[in-house]
Parts: structure tokens; sequence; C-alpha cells
């Protein structure tokens, strides 16, 4: 399993979440949790100084802008929709026509995220962002 992350998406090989349930509900589920520990205001300048450093700027107020940027495009809750990855589709299609043949309802699974919501676990899902609390020191 490679996933990658745009803040929206995991992706998978198809047979992960067979192979693999356990490991790709972790993952899942981490990713939910460090956007929600991103997202919280209270670790704003928590987060913006570690983007400063990791992107090795001089002017912080740019870090600042990534982070007021990373805020206003975060999804309340991470449900992508499927009409965003029949957009998407239609782009990557412009550079490989084998994608014409895809269907974004095929291609999205989001059970791992709902499996964690209907868990209790707000921790890791919407409106987090107001609740988390725990900082790193």
């Amino acid at each position: 399993m490679v996933p990658t992350l745009d803040t929206s998406t995991v992706n998978v090989e198809p047979s992960a979440p067979t192979r693999h349930p356990d490991v790709v509900e972790k993952v899942v589920e981490s990713i939910l949790e460090g956007l929600a520990f991103g997202l919280a205001p209270r670790n704003q300048q928590l987060v913006t100084d570690m983007l400063a450093m990791k992107m090795k700027l001089v002017n912080v107020e740019t870090a600042a802008a990534a982070y007021r940027s990373f805020r206003a495009g975060a999804l309340k809750k991470p449900y992508l929709k499927a009409n965003v990855v029949a957009n998407m589709l239609q782009v990557m299609a412009l550079n490989d026509p084998r994608v014409v043949t895809l269907k974004a309802s095929d291609l999205l699974d989001d059970r791992y995220v709902r499996r964690i919501e209907e868990s209790g676990r707000p921790e890791a899902l919407g409106g987090l962002h107001h609740r988390y609390q725990r900082r790193v020191d």
C-alpha cells in the first residue's frame, strides 16, 4: 500500500482494503487526526512555525498565508464528492486516454471514514478542529 495524500484522498492499490483493512483504517484515521490537529485554532502558531521551518521560509508571513489557505480549503467532513473525482478524471484523460474508461463512483470508498465517524471518535472527523486541544510541546 502506497498512500498519497492531497488532504482529500488516500490512494491505495485495489487489493489493499481486502488484504490489509486494519492498516488502511489506521492510515485513514491517522491522516484525519493529523488534519484535525492542523486545523485546531489552538495549534495555529505551532503549525505555522512548523510550515516555515519545513519549507525553509525566511518570511513567516508566507507560512501564515499557507496556513490560512489550508484552513479555508479544508473539508468540514472528509468525504470527497463523485463530481470532484469526475472532474479530476477528465483532466487526467487529457494525458492518458485509458482514464476515460474509469467511473468516479467506482473509485470512491469512504467506508473507513464512515466507520471512524460511526465509532464516535470525534477526534478524527469534521468539526474536530473546534474541539481538538491536544498540543505537541
